[in-house]
């Protein structure tokens, strides 16, 4: 993230392009061009939407995105989980069958 884009200018983007931010983290500093922004969101579909923003304006500088499942995983029920996993494979409806007897 550019320096000039506050945590307000980032939920707003994140907001209109993807759905409702639940919590936003903004790290750095201003002896570094650039600074990386946390965002979590309310729906797991909305995570995923992320993924069309990638190479996007955002300030001065594209947007970068890279998607952590593990915090995820660590936060929601396991079928929420299993949930974002198949939606991440493209397949909303196949692969949980698969986890349903390891722990997370």
């Amino acid at each position: 993230m550019s320096l000039h884009v506050t945590q307000t200018d980032i939920k707003l983007f994140f907001e209109a392009a993807c759905g409702e931010v639940y919590r936003l983290r903004l790290l750095g500093d201003y002896h570094h061009p650039t600074r990386i922004s946390f965002v979590e969101f309310v729906m797991a579909e909305s995570a995923v939407t992320t993924l069309n923003c990638s190479g996007v304006l955002l300030g001065s500088l594209q947007i970068s995105l890279m998607m952590l499942l593990l915090s995820f995983a660590l936060r929601r029920t396991k079928e929420y989980a299993f949930k974002m996993l198949d939606i991440l494979r493209g397949q909303p409806d196949a692969g949980s069958s698969l986890f349903h007897n390891q722990k997370i």
